[in-house]
């Protein structure tokens, strides 16, 4: 399999050998053109030979535009598949399936859950606990709604109210 760096390496290679391959057949042109009475034949293959450089050498930048697109686009999936590998396929408690960051791997982030349907479409999108008390999260990137069996799943939030006295969190 050929990478797509090796890929953008012959292709600039090549375009460098279209355009020495020009630069020759514009020399031999001005060479005949210098010469009595060089044949009409010959001259017209000549800037046909020109013109189809030109055309390659065109095109030739038009594909090492497409790799250099094919290789962010690469990048951005590997980067999105390495974020999202963190991440692990879980139940609610209610029958719904999001992804929940692992334990063992938060890098100092609170405990939360990702939506499955913007996951698809390669967002990372963070599911909010609803803020009109329920039992779901929702995404606030696509609307999605999510059964929960934890009122406080979804962004790590916890609701609650604090008790002046202990200073603690007490969960409704």
């Amino acid at each position: 399999m050929v990478d797509i760096a090796q890929a953008i390496g012959l292709a600039a290679t090549a375009a460098s050998g279209l355009s020495s391959a020009t630069s020759i057949a514009q020399k031999l042109k001005d060479i005949m053109g210098s010469k009595k009475g060089p044949a009409i034949e010959v001259q017209a293959l000549v800037l046909d030979l020109y013109n189809h450089l030109i055309d390659a050498k065109r095109g030739q930048a038009a594909l090492e535009d497409l790799l250099r697109d094919l290789q962010r686009e690469q990048r951005e999936r590997d980067e999105f598949a390495t974020e999202t590998a963190r991440y692990e396929l879980a139940d609610t408690g209610r029958g719904a399936a999001v992804y929940k960051l692992k334990k063992d791997d938060r890098s100092g982030e609170p405990d939360h859950c990702i939506c499955p349907a913007c996951h698809a479409k390669r967002h990372k999108s963070i599911l909010q606990p609803n803020p009109d008390g329920g039992n779901f999260m929702w995404c606030s990137m696509c609307g999605a709604r999510y059964a929960s069996a934890d009122r406080d799943a979804g962004s790590g939030i916890r609701f609650g109210r604090v008790r002046r006295d202990l200073g603690t969190i007490d969960d409704f």
